[in-house]
């Protein structure tokens, strides 16, 4: 029998999140993976920048590296409250992985996607 190499554990899901406050709009710049380890993350920092008077919350993708169903999900509901709130949300710089996947899904249709 031949010996098995053990492998490392996986690291978990790494997303840094830079928020900058310009007037009436945020702007979450969201760096690394978007799963459903690190989505919570992102909806606390969502839910933290919806306030009264919000004209917009901006997600700059710029460095996002992968997006799971957890992630879509939570976009959308990001959407809906939006929505409810009389905020936009915004998706901007889209890498080509994440407009693939909302294109086929459908997604972008139901979303803003500058």
């Amino acid at each position: 029998m031949t010996g098995t190499q053990a492998r490392p554990a996986p690291k978990p899901s790494q997303l840094t999140i830079q928020r900058r406050d310009e007037g009436d709009d945020v702007t979450l710049s969201v760096c690394g993976e978007l799963d459903l380890a690190s989505a919570p993350a992102l909806a606390r920092e969502l839910q933290g920048a919806e306030r009264p008077q919000l004209g917009r919350i901006v997600l700059d993708l710029a460095a996002l590296d992968f997006i799971d169903s957890s992630g879509v999900r939570l976009l959308l509901q990001a959407k809906e409250r939006a929505d409810s709130n009389g905020h936009l949300l915004v998706l901007t710089n889209l890498p080509a992985n994440a407009q693939r996947l909302f294109t086929l899904t459908g997604l972008s249709a139901h979303l803003v996607i500058q």
